[in-house]
């Protein structure tokens, strides 16, 4: 299989084009991404449901009457459940993506193919498996070596206790070492998110296995890794750029709103939200399906889905 070399300019031109097939089928993209936020929030809900009534029989304040061992399988059962419904419908992301970039007719159905092959469906299930399995032994084994260096270990307990209390003060007084390792997590993780969705590409849309599309999806990140970092270190700029700019417009609009009605404010924030995480998905989806039609694409036969796999 050839994996081929892109350059930064060719990131950036996925990106333009990314802007450019959202912008064109906007209706269908902003549809995909409402039912996949709904579909979130059902998870995030009865995840906090189950792991809420739980712990419903604890002393209230009284965490030592917590079984934690009993919240502990919850909440392995909820990653289980997660692991075998969540790839098929990712998968189905792709495959709605490709159809509408390669100029092919699409719907709100494609989102849902994966589910319609129990043979495709396992392989899924196994490529998302193989792939949180590295992340967590590459995370965990990042972290191990910089608590074994003593990099920023003695800083956690403060991190965490700033995270929770809301704490900017404690937050800047966080040493530079911890910053260091924080910022490598955060490197590590981007980097691994490429590779893993280009082998899901590679997984959903060709008939190459779980195993080899890890594989693949490794190689053209390692391949292409220079290109991606600087690609990487570009788009930070311009992201910490925007978000300043659109915080500073967004934050007066709802200060001035917020003069007349603090509902009205609030429900607006709200709104500016939903509609930014509305557009990020399409976005998201559509330039990992270019970067992987330009890298690996070719590297396997297509997957062929049949319309008694669509389940709507």
């Amino acid at each position: 299989m050839e994996i081929r070399k892109a350059s930064v300019s060719d990131m950036f031109g996925w990106l333009i084009s990314s802007f450019k097939l959202v912008g064109k089928y906007w209706g269908t993209f902003m549809l995909a991404a409402l039912v996949s936020l709904a579909a979130i929030f059902l998870l995030a809900f009865v995840a906090g449901l189950v792991i809420g009534l739980g712990a419903a029989g604890a002393a209230m304040g009284d965490v030592n009457s917590i079984d934690w061992q009993k919240i502990a399988l919850m909440y392995a059962a909820i990653l289980l459940v997660a692991l075998i419904l969540v790839p098929p419908f990712i998968a189905g992301w792709f495959v709605l993506t490709g159809k509408l970039a390669d100029g092919q007719s699409a719907s709100l159905g494609d989102l849902f193919s994966g589910y319609g092959d129990a043979t495709r469906w396992k392989k899924l299930i196994a490529f998302g498996f193989i792939g949180a399995v590295l992340n967590i032994a590459v995370q965990g084994g990042y972290i191990l070596i910089c608590m074994a260096l003593g990099i920023g270990s003695d800083d956690i307990g403060q991190f965490m206790s700033a995270q929770l209390n809301n704490d900017p003060e404690a937050m800047a007084g966080l040493s530079s070492g911890f910053w260091a390792a924080y910022a490598g997590i955060i490197l590590i993780g981007s980097v691994l998110q490429t590779a893993f969705m280009l082998g899901f590409c590679q997984v959903a849309l060709t008939d190459t296995g779980a195993v080899d599309s890890v594989k693949d999806g490794i190689a053209a990140t390692l391949k292409n890794l220079g290109s991606l970092l600087l690609f990487m270190l570009a788009m930070l700029l311009v992201v910490i750029a925007a978000a300043l700019v659109i915080a500073l417009l967004a934050g007066l609009l709802i200060a001035a709103i917020s003069m007349l009605n603090s509902n009205i404010a609030l429900a607006l924030g709200a709104v500016l939200y939903i509609l930014l995480l509305l557009f990020i998905y399409p976005l998201m989806f559509s330039f990992q399906y270019l970067f992987w039609r330009d890298v690996l694409g070719g590297g396997g036969k297509p997957a062929t889905v049949s319309d008694s796999e669509v389940l709507i």
